[in-house]
């Protein structure tokens, strides 16, 4: 009787450990991120899509992480991102305190070798995408351009951040593959610059941009007809502007088309958010789930509708398949991007531009004279 009574307790002993495997888990979770602060940097300034949909992630993502940690975005502008996914590659701590929300253009910064990129996003830890919505390349309505063939007969400017970022990428493949004539303005500090150009006439419109983008930080224009979408960037048609022809349509050579095909798979990459590598995987897990769950937060729905967000995301795991299978790129197709990417000049900001304060580098001028 006894040797049983002993069998029973060690059986039930085993059952209660194998149990509890779960909890314990998800209490550890829940112990390291009490009474944390999270952050979720942000690669581009304010005024623009980015920094908006990160920003409406971190308010409502905290409380959904075990644990309930308090969150904050910071913004972490430079070269397309690539500032922020080499401090979240090489610096930023590895224990799921610091995720980040890069560029849906970031492969292009590994695929083209570019200096300066000390990342492998194979090693990433990626949680999700915001919002999945094609881009496009668009005109201010006063501006004598209604379809691409109209920029093919004459110049169109354009504004750009830096080399590496899409506002600069677009409209070089285009002008190279298409043979439309953008003439590239660089060194705009943010999306909400580039907007200001708009209005008051120093620019024509913008190479790059998304329809949701457009849609939340610029309602207005949308609602009045403002803006003239001349090519659409997506595998599929976006159906409210079914008229407006996907880039990847517009050329027969299946060389071009391919080239093309990259920039139309970056939309699918949206507002791509990234945990460093080497992250507990309970935790990235954890973050995974969190960012699921905001997604489906009733909070989180109703403000995106108040501030006219598009929701429409994609989960950690999905992310990381199309960022995978775009990193797959054939290098013969690579090769032929890094020579359109390269093509044609770019002027800088200070050269065109009335009003210097919008130009990063007067910025920098400017804050040296106040240091000294």
């Amino acid at each position: 009787m006894r040797k049983m009574t002993t069998c029973l307790a060690v059986m039930l002993g085993a059952g209660l450990a194998i149990g509890s495997a779960g909890p314990v888990k998800a209490d550890a979770v829940s112990d390291f991120y009490k009474g944390k602060r999270l952050k979720l940097l942000i690669g581009f300034g304010t005024g623009g899509g980015y920094n908006l949909y990160a920003r409406h992630v971190a308010r409502h993502m905290g409380r959904h992480i075990p644990g309930d940690p308090s969150f904050i975005a910071q913004n972490m502008p430079g070269a397309g991102s690539i500032r922020l996914t080499n401090h979240l590659f090489n610096k930023a701590p590895k224990d799921g305190t610091e995720i980040g929300m890069v560029s849906q253009a970031i492969p292009l910064s590994q695929l083209l070798n570019y200096k300066g990129f000390k990342a492998d996003l194979s090693k990433f830890n990626w949680i999700g995408n915001a919002s999945v919505s094609n881009g496009v390349t668009s005109a201010w309505h006063t501006r004598p351009f209604k379809t691409l063939e109209d920029v093919k007969k004459n110049e169109m400017v354009v504004p750009a951040s830096g080399g590496r970022s899409t506002s600069t990428i677009i409209p070089r493949v285009l002008n190279a593959i298409l043979g439309t004539k953008f003439k590239i303005i660089q060194g705009f500090s943010g999306a909400g610059q580039m907007n200001l150009a708009i209005e008051r006439g120093e620019v024509d419109g913008r190479a790059s941009n998304t329809l949701a983008s457009w849609n939340a930080t610029a309602p207005d224009w949308v609602a009045n007809k403002k803006l003239v979408h001349l090519v659409q960037f997506g595998l599929k048609s976006d159906p409210r502007i079914a008229d407006v022809p996907l880039a990847h349509t517009l050329t027969t050579n299946k060389d071009d088309q391919a080239v093309l095909r990259i920039l139309s798979s970056l939309p699918a990459i949206g507002r791509p958010i990234a945990a460093p590598p080497g992250v507990p995987a309970e935790r990235v897990a954890a973050l995974r789930k969190a960012f699921d769950d905001t997604m489906t937060d009733a909070a989180y729905i109703a403000e995106a509708k108040k501030l006219k967000m598009e929701l429409n995301p994609m989960g950690g795991a999905e992310l990381a398949d199309v960022i995978t299978k775009v990193m797959a790129t054939p290098q013969s197709v690579v090769d032929k991007f890094k020579i359109a990417v390269k093509y044609g000049k770019t002027y800088k900001c200070k050269e065109v531009m009335k009003d210097l304060s919008r130009c990063r580098k007067a910025k920098k001028k400017k804050k040296k004279k106040k240091a000294s």
